[in-house]
């Protein structure tokens, strides 16, 4: 669990505001915080109440299984001390990432047992292939040139998505 932020509650529980959503990024209370009466503090405490308002802290109870799962679903729950916010991901990737190094992509295709017969196809192609494979600056997923070597390797969409997700890791 990790805090990510603040939250302004009132007496029966919920949340009125919230400050901070951006996992891994704590931001300090705001310097003038204004109640939903429109009273407002200075120097907020974490646990100070205001009237029927409370100030508490806001906390993200769940990780990602990998930075390629999307949000699914997000609650929030106050448990008397502090907001808890659960985030649920798919259960497979959908996120791909367009845009790898040509460095990233080699690794990705050696740790795959693929780089050779990658290198075979690009070899055999000559002419445009050969020189986008050996002077791309960057290799992007919908680039016919990695379409065209993905089927002549039998490698169907999910692979190549999946080589792409490792690629852009390494």
């Amino acid at each position: 669990m990790e805090q990510i932020g603040y939250s302004v509650m009132d007496a029966g529980g919920n949340e009125l505001i919230a400050f901070g959503e951006t996992k891994g990024q704590l931001r300090s209370p705001p310097e003038v915080l204004v109640l939903p009466n429109l009273d407002q503090v200075l120097c907020a405490t974490v646990g100070d109440t205001y009237g029927d308002y409370r100030f508490v802290e806001r906390w993200m109870s769940d990780d990602p299984p990998s930075p390629w799962h999307a949000e699914v679903s997000r609650t929030s729950a106050f448990d008397g001390t502090k907001v808890v916010v659960t985030v649920a991901y798919e259960d497979t990737p959908s996120i791909v990432p367009q845009n790898v190094t040509p460095r990233q992509a080699r690794l990705a295709l050696l740790g795959a047992g693929l780089l050779g017969q990658v290198e075979a196809a690009v070899e055999a192609a000559g002419g445009a292939t050969k020189i986008t494979w050996d002077y791309a600056s960057v290799f992007t997923r919908t680039d016919p040139l990695i379409l065209a070597i993905g089927l002549g390797l039998s490698l169907t969409e999910a692979q190549i998505d999946e080589l792409f997700r490792v690629a852009s890791s390494l």
